[in-house]
């Protein structure tokens, strides 16, 4: 049986993170080939499809992992690389908003409410708590089964919490629903109380 080196295109992401963190070059250039199309997706999304700006975002996301990595602030244990990286990305991309001058108000309301955030930014030593506070989320929203969804979100409300993660507007879900915006808002606040108290009951501490 022949042993796969991490620095190959099917290494796991986990092998990689932690050559990474020890120091190897060739296991976080693997790493960073397999997260760049994802980060630059999610850039392309948010800066209407700006393409240098994308990669920029990108590059600076990668820069902070490989810093988090060598610094030993990313805990295997606690959320998957990929979610520790998107953390990353967050921080970055509310970093780009201050610095143009334009916050997206949707963009943080949408993850100081639904993510139990209550600050305007996640700090270096924010970013383990924060990576997995958003994997415990995205367990929960996920129809899978052991997920837990099913015991805290109802079909319909995973919907809605995929559609406001994806930038729909209320307006624009009442006109799906066939319902009026306020009710959607309604619902809406009633999602966010629930997924709060999952977060509190799975020890993520939240706060208003």
């Amino acid at each position: 049986m022949t042993t796969q080196r991490p620095s190959e295109p099917g290494a796991n992401l986990a092998d990689l993170a932690r050559d990474a963190a020890a120091g190897s070059e060739a296991a976080f250039a693997a790493l960073q080939q397999r997260l760049t199309p994802g980060l630059r997706r999610l850039f392309l999304e948010r800066c209407a499809n700006k393409h240098d700006l994308a990669d920029d975002l990108a590059q600076r996301t990668l820069l902070g992992l490989w810093d988090a990595l060598r610094k030993g602030r990313y805990d295997p244990a606690k959320s998957a690389v990929t979610t520790f990286a998107y953390a990353v990305a967050h921080k970055v991309w509310l970093q780009h908003l201050r610095a143009a001058g334009r916050a997206d108000a949707a963009v943080e309301r949408y993850t100081r409410l639904v993510a139990g955030q209550p600050k305007d930014d996640v700090t270096p030593d924010d970013e383990q708590s924060f990576s997995a506070l958003v994997q415990a989320l995205r367990d929960v929203i996920a129809e899978r089964p052991g997920g837990g969804a099913g015991e805290v979100l109802n079909e319909e409300e995973r919907w809605l919490v995929r559609s406001w993660a994806m930038g729909e507007s209320d307006r624009a879900l009442a006109r799906k629903m066939g319902i009026a915006p306020s009710n959607v808002n309604f619902r809406k606040q009633g999602v966010y109380a629930k997924l709060r108290a999952y977060l509190t009951r799975m020890g993520y501490g939240t706060q208003e």
